[in-house]
Protein backbone atom coordinates (compact mmCIF):
# COMPACT_ATOMS: atom_id res chain seq x y z
CA UNK A 1 0.00 0.00 0.00
CA UNK A 2 2.84 2.21 0.92
CA UNK A 3 4.73 1.46 -2.29
CA UNK A 4 1.04 2.75 -4.32
CA UNK A 5 0.86 5.50 -2.15
CA UNK A 6 4.42 6.45 -3.36
CA UNK A 7 4.33 5.89 -6.86
CA UNK A 8 0.37 7.57 -7.32
CA UNK A 9 2.69 10.98 -5.21
CA UNK A 10 6.07 10.60 -7.74
CA UNK A 11 3.41 10.09 -10.98
CA UNK A 12 1.24 13.20 -9.63
CA UNK A 13 4.18 15.66 -9.45
CA UNK A 14 6.14 14.56 -12.56
CA UNK A 15 2.37 15.29 -14.13
CA UNK A 16 2.62 18.57 -12.51
CA UNK A 17 6.08 18.87 -13.76
CA UNK A 18 5.30 17.98 -17.13
CA UNK A 19 2.23 20.41 -17.00
CA UNK A 20 3.76 23.37 -16.07
CA UNK A 21 6.55 22.62 -18.73
CA UNK A 22 4.45 22.37 -21.76
CA UNK A 23 2.28 25.84 -20.35
CA UNK A 24 5.28 27.37 -20.14
CA UNK A 25 6.47 26.48 -23.33
CA UNK A 26 3.21 27.37 -24.85
CA UNK A 27 3.33 30.96 -23.30
CA UNK A 28 6.84 31.10 -24.66
CA UNK A 29 5.69 30.79 -27.82
CA UNK A 30 3.22 33.26 -28.04
CA UNK A 31 5.90 36.19 -28.16
CA UNK A 32 9.10 35.45 -29.85
CA UNK A 33 11.80 35.54 -27.83
CA UNK A 34 13.48 38.31 -30.06
CA UNK A 35 10.30 40.38 -29.19
CA UNK A 36 9.85 39.68 -25.18
CA UNK A 37 10.87 42.57 -22.82
CA UNK A 38 12.98 42.21 -19.72
CA UNK A 39 10.69 44.26 -17.52
CA UNK A 40 12.95 43.43 -14.00
CA UNK A 41 14.40 47.22 -14.62
CA UNK A 42 10.81 48.52 -14.03
CA UNK A 43 9.48 51.45 -11.00
CA UNK A 44 10.56 54.18 -9.59
CA UNK A 45 14.96 53.49 -9.11
CA UNK A 46 16.21 53.12 -5.53
CA UNK A 47 11.83 52.38 -5.07
CA UNK A 48 9.40 55.54 -3.81
CA UNK A 49 10.92 57.21 -1.28
CA UNK A 50 9.76 57.68 2.15
CA UNK A 51 9.21 61.43 3.01
CA UNK A 52 8.76 62.96 6.48
CA UNK A 53 9.54 66.58 5.88
CA UNK A 54 6.00 67.89 5.64
CA UNK A 55 4.41 71.70 4.43
CA UNK A 56 0.57 71.62 5.85
CA UNK A 57 -1.33 73.33 2.56
CA UNK A 58 -4.07 74.44 5.13
CA UNK A 59 -1.98 75.94 8.29
CA UNK A 60 1.26 77.30 5.86
CA UNK A 61 -1.31 78.25 2.69
CA UNK A 62 -4.77 78.53 3.14
CA UNK A 63 -6.00 75.95 1.53
CA UNK A 64 -9.49 75.58 2.21
CA UNK A 65 -12.47 72.80 2.06
CA UNK A 66 -15.63 74.95 1.82
CA UNK A 67 -16.72 74.79 -1.24
CA UNK A 68 -14.65 77.37 -3.27
CA UNK A 69 -11.38 77.34 -5.59
CA UNK A 70 -8.85 76.20 -3.31
CA UNK A 71 -6.09 75.79 -6.62
CA UNK A 72 -4.09 78.40 -6.28
CA UNK A 73 -3.08 78.02 -2.44
CA UNK A 74 -2.99 74.14 -2.87
CA UNK A 75 -0.04 75.24 -5.67
CA UNK A 76 1.54 77.39 -3.71
CA UNK A 77 1.93 74.57 -1.04
CA UNK A 78 3.70 72.70 -3.69
CA UNK A 79 6.07 75.05 -4.74
CA UNK A 80 6.94 76.01 -1.32
CA UNK A 81 7.22 72.96 -0.03
CA UNK A 82 10.82 71.18 0.42
CA UNK A 83 12.93 69.62 -1.50
CA UNK A 84 11.85 65.94 -1.00
CA UNK A 85 9.45 67.11 1.16
CA UNK A 86 5.36 66.65 1.18
CA UNK A 87 2.89 69.18 0.54
CA UNK A 88 -0.17 67.86 2.99
CA UNK A 89 -3.60 68.13 2.69
CA UNK A 90 -5.66 66.83 5.79
CA UNK A 91 -9.26 65.50 5.35
CA UNK A 92 -11.76 67.08 3.46
CA UNK A 93 -13.42 68.24 -0.45
CA UNK A 94 -10.84 71.02 -2.22
CA UNK A 95 -12.28 72.32 -5.36
CA UNK A 96 -9.60 72.62 -8.08
CA UNK A 97 -10.63 75.47 -10.28
CA UNK A 98 -7.20 75.74 -12.02
CA UNK A 99 -5.19 72.97 -13.15
CA UNK A 100 -2.17 71.64 -10.02
CA UNK A 101 1.18 71.05 -11.14
CA UNK A 102 3.63 68.60 -9.23
CA UNK A 103 7.10 70.03 -8.72
CA UNK A 104 10.31 67.69 -8.91
CA UNK A 105 11.43 66.44 -6.02
CA UNK A 106 7.98 66.70 -4.37
CA UNK A 107 4.89 65.02 -3.00
CA UNK A 108 1.58 65.85 -3.44
CA UNK A 109 -0.07 63.73 -0.22
CA UNK A 110 -3.55 63.70 1.48
CA UNK A 111 -4.92 61.94 4.39
CA UNK A 112 -6.26 58.96 2.70
CA UNK A 113 -7.95 57.86 -0.42
CA UNK A 114 -11.39 58.26 0.92
CA UNK A 115 -10.90 61.78 3.20
CA UNK A 116 -8.70 63.84 0.92
CA UNK A 117 -10.44 64.43 -2.37
CA UNK A 118 -9.94 66.98 -5.17
CA UNK A 119 -12.97 67.88 -7.11
CA UNK A 120 -12.15 69.19 -9.96
CA UNK A 121 -14.42 71.84 -11.93
CA UNK A 122 -14.55 71.32 -15.22
CA UNK A 123 -10.56 71.30 -16.44
CA UNK A 124 -8.97 69.74 -18.78
CA UNK A 125 -6.45 68.25 -16.45
CA UNK A 126 -6.85 68.77 -12.85
CA UNK A 127 -3.09 67.86 -11.84
CA UNK A 128 -0.48 67.19 -13.98
CA UNK A 129 2.80 65.77 -13.37
CA UNK A 130 5.21 67.48 -15.79
CA UNK A 131 3.95 69.07 -18.83
CA UNK A 132 4.43 68.57 -22.66
CA UNK A 133 7.41 70.69 -24.31
CA UNK A 134 8.53 69.90 -27.64
CA UNK A 135 11.21 67.60 -28.33
CA UNK A 136 14.90 68.35 -29.88
CA UNK A 137 16.42 66.83 -33.17
CA UNK A 138 16.83 63.31 -34.04
CA UNK A 139 19.98 62.04 -34.23
CA UNK A 140 21.01 58.44 -36.32
CA UNK A 141 22.17 55.45 -35.00
CA UNK A 142 25.48 54.29 -36.55
CA UNK A 143 25.57 50.95 -34.84
CA UNK A 144 24.46 49.13 -31.49
CA UNK A 145 20.98 48.97 -31.26
CA UNK A 146 20.64 45.17 -30.96
CA UNK A 147 18.64 43.66 -28.55
CA UNK A 148 19.97 43.66 -24.94
CA UNK A 149 22.71 46.56 -26.38
CA UNK A 150 23.49 49.02 -23.28
CA UNK A 151 25.93 51.14 -25.95
CA UNK A 152 24.57 53.10 -29.20
CA UNK A 153 27.06 54.71 -31.71
CA UNK A 154 25.50 58.06 -33.19
CA UNK A 155 26.38 60.54 -35.95
CA UNK A 156 27.23 63.26 -33.55
CA UNK A 157 26.45 62.87 -29.87
CA UNK A 158 27.67 66.84 -28.75
CA UNK A 159 24.45 67.64 -28.02
CA UNK A 160 23.53 64.94 -25.79
CA UNK A 161 24.61 65.27 -21.75
CA UNK A 162 24.63 62.82 -19.01
CA UNK A 163 21.96 61.93 -17.20
CA UNK A 164 19.61 62.73 -19.29
CA UNK A 165 16.99 61.54 -21.35
CA UNK A 166 16.18 60.14 -25.10
CA UNK A 167 13.58 58.41 -27.15
CA UNK A 168 15.34 55.52 -29.04
CA UNK A 169 13.29 54.66 -32.28
CA UNK A 170 12.85 53.16 -35.85
CA UNK A 171 10.21 53.72 -38.75
CA UNK A 172 7.55 51.20 -38.67
CA UNK A 173 9.11 47.86 -39.65
CA UNK A 174 6.31 46.07 -42.13
CA UNK A 175 7.72 42.75 -41.98
CA UNK A 176 6.62 42.44 -37.96
CA UNK A 177 4.35 44.37 -38.87
CA UNK A 178 4.51 47.48 -36.78
CA UNK A 179 1.16 49.62 -37.84
CA UNK A 180 -0.35 52.94 -36.82
CA UNK A 181 -3.53 52.21 -38.35
CA UNK A 182 -6.20 49.91 -36.14
CA UNK A 183 -9.28 51.53 -35.51
CA UNK A 184 -8.42 54.58 -37.45
CA UNK A 185 -5.04 56.21 -38.07
CA UNK A 186 -2.85 57.38 -34.79
CA UNK A 187 -0.95 59.96 -36.20
CA UNK A 188 0.01 60.67 -32.27
CA UNK A 189 1.27 57.10 -31.98
CA UNK A 190 5.33 57.17 -31.54
CA UNK A 191 6.67 60.36 -33.33
CA UNK A 192 6.14 61.73 -36.46
CA UNK A 193 2.63 61.12 -37.20
CA UNK A 194 2.95 57.60 -36.41
CA UNK A 195 5.91 56.62 -38.45
CA UNK A 196 7.65 55.71 -35.52
CA UNK A 197 5.52 53.79 -33.34
CA UNK A 198 8.29 51.27 -31.75
CA UNK A 199 10.44 52.87 -29.50
CA UNK A 200 11.86 53.21 -26.27
CA UNK A 201 12.84 56.02 -23.44
CA UNK A 202 16.22 55.70 -21.98
CA UNK A 203 18.69 57.42 -19.84
CA UNK A 204 22.05 58.12 -20.86
CA UNK A 205 24.50 57.06 -18.01
CA UNK A 206 27.78 57.75 -19.98
CA UNK A 207 28.93 59.44 -22.82
CA UNK A 208 32.90 59.06 -24.81
CA UNK A 209 33.00 60.61 -28.00
CA UNK A 210 29.95 59.72 -29.76
CA UNK A 211 29.02 56.26 -28.19
CA UNK A 212 26.87 56.60 -25.35
CA UNK A 213 25.61 54.28 -22.42
CA UNK A 214 22.02 54.07 -21.79
CA UNK A 215 19.85 51.98 -19.22
CA UNK A 216 17.49 50.22 -19.87
CA UNK A 217 18.80 48.03 -22.40
CA UNK A 218 17.38 48.20 -26.14
CA UNK A 219 14.34 45.85 -25.62
CA UNK A 220 14.65 45.03 -29.79
CA UNK A 221 17.06 44.75 -32.38
CA UNK A 222 16.15 47.58 -34.95
CA UNK A 223 16.81 47.67 -38.52
CA UNK A 224 18.97 49.67 -40.52
CA UNK A 225 16.83 49.87 -43.44
CA UNK A 226 14.43 51.39 -40.74
CA UNK A 227 16.71 54.27 -40.03
CA UNK A 228 17.26 54.25 -36.41
CA UNK A 229 17.63 57.27 -34.20
CA UNK A 230 17.69 58.84 -30.74
CA UNK A 231 15.56 62.12 -29.73
CA UNK A 232 16.58 63.88 -26.74
CA UNK A 233 13.01 64.90 -24.67
CA UNK A 234 12.72 68.57 -24.76
CA UNK A 235 12.41 70.17 -21.50
CA UNK A 236 14.19 73.17 -20.65
CA UNK A 237 16.27 71.12 -17.76
CA UNK A 238 19.54 69.72 -17.60
CA UNK A 239 17.79 66.46 -17.98
CA UNK A 240 15.47 67.25 -20.72
CA UNK A 241 12.29 65.77 -17.91
CA UNK A 242 10.01 68.55 -16.87
CA UNK A 243 9.25 66.83 -13.69
CA UNK A 244 11.44 64.02 -11.48
CA UNK A 245 11.05 62.12 -8.87
CA UNK A 246 7.80 63.53 -7.70
CA UNK A 247 4.41 61.52 -6.41
CA UNK A 248 0.71 61.29 -5.41
CA UNK A 249 -0.25 59.61 -2.36
CA UNK A 250 -3.44 59.03 -0.32
CA UNK A 251 -6.04 61.31 -2.09
CA UNK A 252 -8.98 60.76 -4.75
CA UNK A 253 -8.68 63.02 -7.65
CA UNK A 254 -12.49 63.62 -9.02
CA UNK A 255 -14.49 65.19 -11.77
CA UNK A 256 -17.08 67.17 -11.06
CA UNK A 257 -18.70 66.34 -13.87
CA UNK A 258 -20.43 63.08 -15.61
CA UNK A 259 -22.81 62.33 -18.04
CA UNK A 260 -26.65 62.73 -17.47
CA UNK A 261 -28.74 59.48 -17.11
CA UNK A 262 -31.61 58.60 -19.38
CA UNK A 263 -33.78 54.85 -19.87
CA UNK A 264 -34.56 54.06 -23.62
CA UNK A 265 -37.53 52.31 -24.60
CA UNK A 266 -35.42 48.97 -24.32
CA UNK A 267 -35.51 49.99 -20.64
CA UNK A 268 -31.74 49.79 -20.66
CA UNK A 269 -30.20 53.30 -18.73
CA UNK A 270 -27.94 55.11 -21.04
CA UNK A 271 -25.63 57.65 -19.69
CA UNK A 272 -24.77 59.63 -22.81
CA UNK A 273 -27.12 61.82 -25.10
CA UNK A 274 -27.33 64.88 -27.65
CA UNK A 275 -29.21 67.89 -26.83
CA UNK A 276 -32.74 66.43 -26.11
CA UNK A 277 -36.02 67.84 -24.94
CA UNK A 278 -38.01 65.02 -23.75
CA UNK A 279 -42.21 65.16 -24.39
CA UNK A 280 -44.74 65.59 -21.69
CA UNK A 281 -45.86 61.93 -21.59
CA UNK A 282 -42.01 60.44 -21.02
CA UNK A 283 -42.73 59.29 -24.57
CA UNK A 284 -39.71 60.80 -26.53
CA UNK A 285 -36.53 58.56 -25.03
CA UNK A 286 -33.60 57.70 -27.69
CA UNK A 287 -34.64 54.06 -28.95
CA UNK A 288 -30.70 52.76 -28.41
CA UNK A 289 -27.59 54.40 -27.69
CA UNK A 290 -25.51 53.88 -30.80
CA UNK A 291 -26.51 57.20 -32.01
CA UNK A 292 -25.93 59.16 -28.41
CA UNK A 293 -22.87 60.83 -28.14
CA UNK A 294 -21.05 61.53 -24.67
CA UNK A 295 -22.10 64.91 -23.44
CA UNK A 296 -21.34 65.99 -19.54
CA UNK A 297 -23.57 67.52 -17.32
CA UNK A 298 -22.52 69.15 -14.37
CA UNK A 299 -23.43 67.55 -10.60
CA UNK A 300 -23.59 69.63 -7.78
CA UNK A 301 -20.49 71.47 -6.57
CA UNK A 302 -19.61 68.74 -4.41
CA UNK A 303 -20.11 65.73 -6.96
CA UNK A 304 -22.93 64.37 -5.04
CA UNK A 305 -25.98 65.43 -7.37
CA UNK A 306 -27.19 62.75 -9.79
CA UNK A 307 -28.30 64.42 -12.78
CA UNK A 308 -31.98 61.85 -14.24
CA UNK A 309 -34.32 62.32 -17.00
CA UNK A 310 -36.76 64.09 -16.28
CA UNK A 311 -40.49 64.91 -18.66
CA UNK A 312 -40.11 67.76 -20.24
CA UNK A 313 -36.35 68.64 -19.91
CA UNK A 314 -34.18 69.86 -22.04
CA UNK A 315 -30.45 68.12 -21.47
CA UNK A 316 -27.90 69.79 -22.79
CA UNK A 317 -24.33 68.82 -22.98
CA UNK A 318 -20.49 69.65 -23.47
CA UNK A 319 -17.35 67.75 -24.26
CA UNK A 320 -15.52 70.70 -25.57
CA UNK A 321 -12.76 69.72 -22.53
CA UNK A 322 -11.02 66.11 -22.21
CA UNK A 323 -11.56 66.34 -18.66
CA UNK A 324 -8.50 64.48 -17.48
CA UNK A 325 -8.23 63.90 -13.79
CA UNK A 326 -4.36 63.02 -13.91
CA UNK A 327 -1.65 64.10 -17.08
CA UNK A 328 1.69 62.98 -17.16
CA UNK A 329 3.74 64.10 -19.15
CA UNK A 330 7.94 64.10 -20.01
CA UNK A 331 8.31 62.82 -16.20
CA UNK A 332 11.04 60.41 -14.81
CA UNK A 333 10.91 58.07 -11.67
CA UNK A 334 7.48 59.85 -10.68
CA UNK A 335 4.91 57.84 -9.09
CA UNK A 336 1.22 57.19 -7.83
CA UNK A 337 0.07 55.97 -5.06
CA UNK A 338 -3.15 54.66 -2.60
CA UNK A 339 -5.41 57.39 -4.88
CA UNK A 340 -8.63 57.05 -6.94
CA UNK A 341 -9.58 58.66 -9.72
CA UNK A 342 -13.38 58.94 -9.63
CA UNK A 343 -15.60 60.06 -12.92
CA UNK A 344 -13.93 59.85 -16.11
CA UNK A 345 -13.90 59.59 -19.74
CA UNK A 346 -11.14 56.76 -21.10
CA UNK A 347 -8.50 58.79 -20.55
CA UNK A 348 -8.41 58.22 -16.60
CA UNK A 349 -4.83 58.37 -15.72
CA UNK A 350 -2.94 59.55 -19.00
CA UNK A 351 0.71 58.87 -19.67
CA UNK A 352 0.89 60.98 -22.20
CA UNK A 353 4.48 60.62 -23.75
CA UNK A 354 7.96 60.58 -22.87
CA UNK A 355 7.96 59.14 -19.61
CA UNK A 356 10.46 56.90 -17.53
CA UNK A 357 9.53 54.26 -15.00
CA UNK A 358 6.68 55.89 -14.17
CA UNK A 359 5.53 53.56 -10.78
CA UNK A 360 1.45 53.64 -10.35
CA UNK A 361 0.81 51.22 -7.54
CA UNK A 362 -2.26 50.27 -4.87
CA UNK A 363 -5.04 52.31 -6.53
CA UNK A 364 -8.23 51.91 -8.54
CA UNK A 365 -10.47 54.25 -11.28
CA UNK A 366 -14.11 54.21 -10.39
CA UNK A 367 -16.81 55.18 -12.64
CA UNK A 368 -14.64 55.28 -15.99
CA UNK A 369 -17.60 56.16 -17.97
CA UNK A 370 -16.64 56.25 -21.82
CA UNK A 371 -14.29 53.61 -22.64
CA UNK A 372 -13.57 54.10 -26.12
CA UNK A 373 -13.95 58.13 -27.52
CA UNK A 374 -10.66 59.69 -25.96
CA UNK A 375 -12.20 63.25 -25.82
CA UNK A 376 -15.31 62.22 -25.11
Amino acid sequence: MRIQTKLLFLLLVFTNILSSFIMLYAYADIVPSDRRIDWSEVGVEGGIPTRTAIRNCVISDGAHADGTDTSAQIQSCIDKAPSDGVAYLPAGTYILGASIRLKSNKTLRGEGKDSTILLADDLSYAVMIGTEYAALPAINIISGYAKGSYQLVLTDASSIKVNSYVRVDELNDPNIPVTNTGVGTCTWCGRDNGTRVRGQIVKVTAKNGNTITISPAMYFTFSSSNIPQVQPVGAPTSSGMSAEYCGIEDLTIKNNWRPSKVKGTDNKEYSAMKTHTSSSDGSNRPITGASWVWYWVKTGEDGSAEPSWQPNTSYNGDYTKSRIPLNIALSANCWVKNIKIDTCGSRCIQLFYNNYRFELRDSYISQCINRQDSNN
